[in-house]
């Protein structure tokens, strides 16, 4: 390159000398220090959280759970809760925060699926690594599985029926089963049947009909003494709400696929063999 070019590129290009030694800049002494990616400026680490599908999300220890409400911040969200639940190391996560991602995995499941079979369905969505082994997700994911399969059997079902069941499903608090003696799993059939029957608050026939579906499935799970198993209660109820169909929907369900446990080895409170699905 020619000396005038070179010279004419100013800082833009560096100029060596014999030696190679720079000699259009003067350097100074100095470090390359950067914050990591994954490491805030406050010095807290921002790396995602890997969620555990057992116990506490955010460590996998067993849960505590108190008889009153105490305040809670939730590890993801950090927003602060009154919450009667946490794990024995001290870690809190809110409902919202707990179905975040299960939720969104519901939806395009369903919304795409041709199953007709609930139990399948049910066993299908329990399989992504998103949807823990127990959880409030169970209580939009068991509706969501009742319109799904009604849909594909050839019920009429509009499309904004499955959005609305799982935000129905996901207003059911975490624990329910016993904070509130109605198990979620038995809400969510109600939920569903309430959909498909267009009932609300107004209609004596839909109301009782919806009231009834949710007392019978709920004299099943009751008859269970035992800690909460999602996949149990999931199952059972799905089985009852086929069983119920055929007296109260236009086009009855399917729950036929007969699916052993597969998680009793990962869940700490396994009824064991007084469990119908062991």
């Amino acid at each position: 390159m020619p000396l005038s070019l070179a010279r004419s590129a100013g800082a833009q290009l560096y100029q060596l000398d014999d030696a190679g030694h720079v000699t259009n800049l003067t350097f100074t002494m100095s470090c390359n220090c950067s914050i990591s990616p994954e490491v805030s400026a406050d010095g807290e680490d921002d790396s995602p959280m890997i969620r555990q599908q057992s116990g506490c999300m955010v460590c996998g220890a067993p849960l505590d759970y108190d008889r009153v409400f105490s305040r809670q911040q939730c590890c993801f969200c950090g927003r602060h809760f009154e919450a009667s639940e946490c794990c024995e190391q001290g870690h809190y996560v809110c409902d919202a925060c707990h179905s975040e991602d299960a939720l969104a995995v519901i939806e395009t499941m369903c919304r795409h699926s041709r199953e007709t079979d609930m139990l399948a369905l049910f066993s299908q969505l329990r399989q992504h690594p998103s949807v823990p082994l127990h959880g409030p997700e169970y209580h939009a994911l068991v509706p969501a599985v009742i319109l799904t399969c009604y849909r594909n059997i050839g019920g009429k079902l509009g499309d904004s029926l499955l959005n609305a069941a799982l935000s129905r499903g996901s207003q059911v608090i975490g624990g329910s089963c016993a904070y509130s003696g109605v198990c979620g799993a038995a809400i969510g059939v109600g939920i569903a049947f309430s959909l498909i029957l267009e009932a609300n608050p107004l209609k004596a026939d839909q109301r009782q009909v919806v009231q009834n579906v949710v007392q019978q499935v709920l004299k099943e799970l009751a008859q269970f003494k035992a800690a909460r198993c999602c996949n149990r209660d999931g199952v059972v109820s799905l089985q009852k709400a086929a069983e119920l169909s055929a007296d109260f929907l236009p086009v009855p369900l399917r729950a036929e696929q007969w699916l052993p446990c597969d998680q009793h080895v990962r869940n700490n409170e396994c009824l064991g063999a007084q469990c119908p699905l062991f």
